[in-house]
């Protein structure tokens, strides 16, 4: 496509009425049925320029308000994929710094309104709004904030995908292309954001400030596109059939009824019918003369009953609603799913699914995207962007200068600790997790953050605090009662076939 020095489009001489025809996508076309063939060029950057990724783009938002099923397919697989949101785990050779660490991490992106520059996400909501945007519209943008830059905190701007182009300005752009600026190998230097929709004010940020969010591109791909761009087209025809469906729905219970004079003779006024309101004489464009009454229901509704001219009756036909309506909506729906790569069992039809090991081979299926998208999208993009930026303006700022021990060399180290895998037997999972706890094969960190979503040390610490003031407050109610303490089996009664001595006490307390 061809474009001008502002970015925008020029149309070309050879494109036909109906629109440009340099655009590889069906969805940016505003025409019927395709009556020609045409083979787009091999470089993802021409087949999706500007114009076509926004018309796609404004389409998919359109399906997304209008169609329920399109939204459940945009919000319930970001939801499958982000679950409670991954997090980041210290893991330095410091003990005292990780803790540290964490409870800033906690104040600073545990909280929305100090990691979010809107206020709006903390760090695991925010995965959950990336992975909507770039299901919907293919693309996020995300500024990193430095302390001062009108916070106290490191913080994440994040920018909509069509702030990100060309401005309208006589600057020279012959660098940018769609807000990019790249090097000789591709790879981004700079990005342009518009401040508003005419272009007439923008920014620039070095890639190094900005995160592009993204599903992993096809080679000298440089924007994203939305998933649904090869079935929005298709979703139109929902929402026709279920408009025409509707209108049937509608049409057999609204029928209209007409009073047919049998003499021809008689030139009396139209006979009265109870309930009626109001008479109007029409008259037709032939001369001749009907007379209509408007009757209130019962309901309050009103309903228009004709008296036809001597001669003419009225037909009442029917809406049949057609059977084929159902399967092909179906039909039309499983592309949606399989464009999103899941199973359409999975996303549409978990009813149909009634063979244990069909459920188990879906069930794989499922968790194998959902892991790859965390690998190659939330955590490449998100946390590897993210922690050591965020974690290095902390110590630049001063904020970790009191931790015993100082700064370990290591600094950077973390773990990414995941939700636990997608499961349609959890009693036998859960027995699973428990027996690689106890044989070894399984970290206690990996399993209670997958589990309860916590810090392994921290519940660690909290367990045997509580087994602590469970003993002393056992001791201080004895002695209001002038009793002797109880076995801790008589206050908390072990599991059946436990083999715990019936009279074990608790360790002795620390000395003070």
């Amino acid at each position: 496509m061809i474009v001008d020095t502002s970015g925008r489009p020029i149309r070309s001489a050879s494109a036909s009425g109906s629109g440009m025809l340099t655009h590889a996508f069906e969805a940016a076309k505003s025409s019927g049925y395709r009556g020609f063939f045409w083979f787009p060029t091999l470089d993802p950057a021409e087949q999706m320029p500007e114009w076509t990724r926004e018309q796609i783009a404004k389409k998919a938002n359109w399906c997304y308000n209008h169609i329920g099923a399109v939204r459940a397919v945009i919000d319930g697989l970001a939801l499958d994929e982000v679950d409670t949101g991954l997090w980041p785990k210290p893991w330095t050779t410091s003990r005292a710094f990780n803790a540290a660490v964490k409870s800033l991490w906690t104040q600073q992106c545990g909280f929305h309104k100090s990691f979010d520059s809107a206020g709006e996400n903390n760090f695991y909501s925010a995965q959950y709004m990336i992975r909507r945007e770039i299901r919907l519209r293919g693309e996020l943008f995300a500024q990193k904030l430095r302390p001062g830059d009108g916070a106290l905190c490191p913080q994440l701007h994040f920018i909509p995908s069509w702030q990100c182009r060309n401005a309208d300005t006589r600057l020279d752009q012959s660098q940018w292309t769609e807000g990019r600026m790249n090097n000789s190998r591709g790879r981004a230097m700079k990005w342009r954001f518009v401040d508003n929709k005419d272009r007439g004010r923008f920014s620039d940020s070095s890639s190094d400030d900005v995160i592009h969010f993204h599903d992993p591109f096809l080679v000298g791909q440089q924007r994203g596109l939305s998933t649904l761009a090869p079935v929005v087209r298709k979703l139109f025809s929902i929402d026709d059939i279920e408009r025409a469906e509707t209108s049937g729905v509608l049409l057999r219970t609204r029928l209209a009824y007409a009073i047919e004079r049998k003499d021809s003779g008689s030139s009396e006024g139209p006979q009265i019918l109870p309930g009626t309101g109001e008479v109007e004489e029409v008259v037709q464009d032939d001369g001749s003369k009907i007379f209509m009454q408007k009757i209130v229901a019962s309901d309050g509704s009103e309903v228009d009953v004709a008296d036809l001219t001597n001669g003419k009756t009225i037909k009442v036909i029917e809406s049949q609603k057609s059977s084929e309506s159902g399967g092909w909506i179906k039909t039309l729906l499983y592309d949606v799913a399989l464009t999103t790569g899941y199973p359409p069992e999975y996303v549409f039809d978990h009813a149909g699914m009634t063979q244990g090991t069909l459920v188990r081979l879906v069930q794989a299926k499922v968790q194998r995207v959902v892991n790859t998208v965390r690998d190659f999208q939330l955590i490449m993009q998100l946390l590897e962007e993210w922690w050591p930026f965020w974690l290095w303006q902390n110590i630049k700022s001063g904020n970790l200068d009191n931790v015993q021990g100082g700064i370990p060399d290591n600094w950077w180290s973390y773990v990414v600790i995941r939700p636990k895998d997608i499961t349609v037997d959890p009693k036998s999972e859960g027995r699973l997790y428990d027996e690689r706890l106890a044989t070894g094969k399984m970290p206690m960190g990996l399993y209670v953050g997958m589990i309860y979503g916590e810090d392994d040390e921290e519940m660690e610490d909290q367990i045997i605090r509580e087994a602590y003031r469970r003993r002393a407050r056992n001791a201080e109610i004895a002695a209001e009662l002038n009793a002797t303490p109880l076995p801790i089996t008589d206050i908390f009664r072990p599991p059946t076939g436990s083999t715990m001595p019936i009279n074990a006490e608790p360790p002795p307390a620390p000395a003070q």
